[in-house]
C-alpha cells in the first residue's frame, strides 16, 4: 500500500491540482458541439420531448408511458430541469433553434451532474483532508465514458446516479472510518490521523426518507442501488443509539418515515397533476378532499385507485409481465455482469472482478467482513449486491448501471491513477468509447433533424395561400424527436410520422406513404394548393429500395422528383450491422458512407388527380 501511495504522490506533484477543473469545463463544452450521437430514445421521449411538447404547445409524438392511463414515469424532476432549460432557451431568442433546443436541456442536466463531484469530494474527504484521495477519484470518473457521454444526456439515469451519490454521501457520515488521512510524505508511508467528528443522527435519518422516496419515484430500481447503504446505515444508526428501542424509534425510524412518507404524497399529487386532463386537474383533488371530510374511506380508496398516478406501483405491475418486457427485448441474467459492466465501467470493471477474485481466495471473506464498517467495503458490496438485483430483471441495457460509476470509482480509481499501464488503457478506451457514442451511433438521426429545422420553419411561414403540404418520415433508425422543430399544434399543414421506425422497410413504406397521400387528400378537401413534400430519413443503402419503390408502387396521377439533400456519415446502427456489411463485402471500403451513413432525401409530388389514392383505396379503408 505505501508503494501506492507513494507512485500517487509523485504523479500529484507534477500534475496540477486545477485538472478536475479542466475536466469539469471539457465536460460542459462537450454540450455545445453539440453531441449529435443518439445514445438511447429515452433521452428524448422520457424527458426533453414531452416537456418540450407541452412548454411550447408544439406538436410531438408520445410514447405508449404518456399515452397510457396508468402512466410510470414519474416527471416532478424532469419538469423541473426541462423547464429551466426552455425558460433559459426563451430568454436568449423568443424562436429558439432546434440546436439551442437540443444543447439547453444537455446543459442543465450536465450541470446538475457535477453534484456527484462533490458528492465524491466529499466522501474523498473522509481519507484525505487536502484532497490526495479526491485528486485521482476526480480525473478517473472525470474522464470515464460514463461521465462524458452518459451523465451530458437527458436521461432519467442522470438524475438516479445523482440522487444515490447524495445517499451515499448520508450512509458515509455515519460508517466512515474512525480516522482520516491528513497528510502523507515521501518519508511516511503510514497517514497521520485525526478524529472525526460525530453527526448528527437527526438530520440523516431525514435526509435518508427523502432520498429514498425521490430515487425511488424517479426510477423505480433505485431500491436495488440502495439496498446495502441502506444495511449499513440502519446498522451505524442503531449501534450510535446503543441499540436503545426508544432512541432509535424517535431518532432513526420516525423521522425517515415522516420524510419519505410527505415526500411521496407531494410526488404523487404533482404527477397526478401532470398526468390528468387540464380541465379536470383540480376535480381529482377536490373530490379526494370532500371524501376525506366525510370519512368515506371506501369511496376514498376507489378514488385515489382510480384517479391518482402512482408511479412506482404502475411500473412495477407494468414489468411484471414478461409480455410487455418482451416488447422492450429480453436479455440472458448475465448480461449486466458479462457484458454491461465491461462496455460501461472497462478497466474499473475488470478491477472490481479482480477484487472479488482475491476476497473468495483465503481470507478475503473474512477480511471484508471484519472490516464491514468501513466505506471501501460499502462500495464493493453496493456494486456486488446492486449487479446481482439489477440481473433479475430480465430487460438490461448498460445505461441501468450507470449510478455505479460513483462506488467505482471511489474504490478503484486510486489504483488506476497509479499506475502508468492501467492509466492509459483507461484513457484509450473511454476516449474511444467516448466518441463512438457521442459522434457516430445513431448520429445521423440528430444531425438530420438540425438540418430540417430551418426548412420546416420555412414552411410554417407560408401564406394560407401558397402553402405546401409536408410530411417527415423516418425509417430503420431510432426515433426522430419533434419538440426542437416547434411546428404548433393545430397546424394541419405539416404530419409527422416518425415512430415505429424499426419495422420492416417494405411494409413501412406502404403504411407510411398511403398516410402521407391521405394527408395531402384531406388538406385537398380545404381547396389548398397541390404542392405535396415529403422529407425522409433512412438509412443510406436503403436509398435505392426506396428510389425502386416510388418508381413502381406509387399510385397513378402522381408524378415525383427524388434527391437526396444530404448525407450523414458515420452512423453506426446496430439494428443494420448484417446489411452495412453486406454493402462492404460487396461493392469495397470505398461505399462505406453508403455502408454507414443516413440519407435525408426530399420526395416531390405532383397530383394531377384530387383523388391520389383512387376509389378503390378509399374503399378498402
Amino acid at each position: 500500500m505505501s508503494s501506492t501511495w507513494h507512485a500517487v504522490l509523485i504523479r500529484c506533484r507534477y500534475e496540477p491540482r486545477a485538472l478536475p477543473y479542466i475536466l469539469g469545463i471539457i465536460r460542459v463544452a462537450i454540450c455545445f458541439f453539440p453531441i449529435t450521437g443518439y445514445l438511447h430514445p429515452d433521452e428524448f421521449f422520457q424527458s426533453t420531448d414531452i416537456i418540450g411538447g407541452r412548454h411550447y404547445d408544439s406538436q410531438i409524438q408520445p410514447t405508449w408511458e404518456f399515452t397510457t392511463d396508468k402512466p410510470i414515469r414519474c416527471m416532478l424532476i424532469p419538469v423541473i430541469l426541462n423547464k429551466i432549460a426552455f425558460l433559459l432557451a426563451r430568454a436568449i431568442t423568443s424562436e429558439p433553434s432546434a440546436y439551442l433546443l437540443l444543447v439547453a436541456p444537455r446543459l442543465v442536466y450536465t450541470l446538475a451532474s457535477f453534484i456527484i463531484d462533490y458528492c465524491l469530494y466529499k466522501m474523498c474527504q473522509y481519507y484525505s483532508s487536502r484532497g490526495l484521495w479526491f485528486l485521482p477519484v476526480s480525473i478517473i470518473y472525470q474522464s470515464s465514458f460514463v461521465c462524458l457521454a452518459c451523465l451530458t444526456r437527458t436521461l432519467s439515469n442522470v438524475i438516479e446516479a445523482i440522487i444515490f451519490s447524495l445517499l451515499l454521501v448520508v450512509v458515509c457520515q455515519l460508517v466512515r472510518p474512525r480516522f482520516r488521512v491528513l497528510f502523507v510524505t515521501p518519508t511516511r508511508s503510514r497517514p497521520a490521523q485525526e478524529q472525526v467528528k460525530k453527526s448528527t443522527q437527526l438530520v440523516s435519518s431525514a435526509s435518508i426518507g427523502f432520498l429514498l422516496a425521490l430515487g425511488t419515484f424517479n426510477r423505480p430500481t433505485f431500491p436495488c442501488f440502495a439496498f446495502v447503504p441502506m444495511l449499513y446505515w440502519t446498522y451505524e444508526s442503531f449501534k450510535r443509539n446503543s441499540y436503545n428501542v426508544k432512541m432509535n424509534i424517535q431518532r432513526v425510524l420516525l423521522p425517515s418515515t415522516f420524510t419519505f412518507t410527505l415526500t411521496s404524497l407531494s410526488i404523487v399529487a404533482f404527477d397526478t397533476y401532470y398526468y390528468s386532463v387540464e380541465d379536470d386537474r383540480m376535480a381529482v383533488f377536490s373530490e379526494s378532499l370532500r371524501l376525506l371530510t366525510r370519512l368515506d374511506f371506501g369511496n376514498l380508496y376507489r378514488q385515489v385507485a382510480e384517479n391518482w398516478v402512482f408511479s412506482p406501483y404502475n411500473f412495477i405491475k407494468y414489468n411484471s409481465n414478461s409480455e410487455n418486457l418482451a416488447n422492450h427485448t429480453l436479455h440472458p441474467p448475465y448480461m449486466h455482469a458479462l457484458v454491461n459492466v465491461p462496455l460501461a465501467f472497462n478497466v474499473l470493471g475488470l478491477m472490481f472482478y479482480g477484487k472479488l477474485t482475491n476476497i473468495m481466495i483465503g481470507s478475503g471473506v473474512f477480511r471484508l467482513l471484519s472490516t464491514i464498517h468501513r466505506v471501501y467495503s460499502l462500495m464493493i458490496m453496493t456494486v456486488l449486491t446492486s449487479i446481482i438485483l439489477l440481473s433479475f430483471i430480465p430487460h438490461q441495457e448498460f445505461r441501468f448501471l450507470i449510478p455505479l460509476i460513483v462506488p467505482l470509482a471511489y474504490a478503484f480509481g486510486f489504483n488506476v491513477y497509479a499506475s502508468n499501464r492501467w492509466l492509459s488503457m483507461w484513457l484509450v478506451i473511454n476516449l474511444t468509447l467516448t466518441y463512438f457514442y457521442s459522434s457516430v451511433h445513431q448520429s445521423g438521426v440528430v444531425k438530420a433533424a438540425i438540418d430540417l429545422d430551418p426548412i420546416l420553419k420555412l414552411h410554417l411561414k407560408e401564406k394560407d395561400s401558397n402553402r405546401t403540404i409536408v410530411d417527415v418520415l423516418a425509417f430503420r433508425c431510432y426515433m426522430v424527436p419533434t419538440y426542437q422543430w416547434n411546428i404548433p399544434n393545430g397546424n394541419d399543414h405539416i404530419r409527422l410520422s416518425l415512430q415505429q421506425t424499426h419495422s420492416d422497410l417494405m411494409d413501412s413504406l406502404e403504411e407510411k406513404i398511403h398516410l402521407s397521400l391521405r394527408h395531402y387528400e384531406d388538406q385537398i378537401g380545404l381547396q389548398f394548393p397541390t404542392a405535396h413534400e415529403l422529407y425522409i430519413m433512412l438509412p443510406s443503402f436503403h436509398v435505392p429500395q426506396f428510389e425502386e419503390y416510388i418508381s413502381h408502387q406509387l399510385p397513378e396521377g402522381l408524378r415525383s422528383s427524388l434527391r437526396t439533400l444530404k448525407q450523414y456519415a458515420p452512423h453506426f446502427s446496430f439494428e443494420d450491422l448484417n446489411l452495412s456489411w453486406r454493402q462492404i463485402r460487396q461493392f469495397g471500403l470505398r461505399t462505406w458512407r453508403d455502408a454507414f451513413g443516413l440519407s435525408l432525401v426530399k420526395l416531390s409530388l405532383h397530383h394531377t388527380s384530387a383523388n391520389p389514392l383512387g376509389d378503390s383505396i378509399i374503399t378498402s379503408q
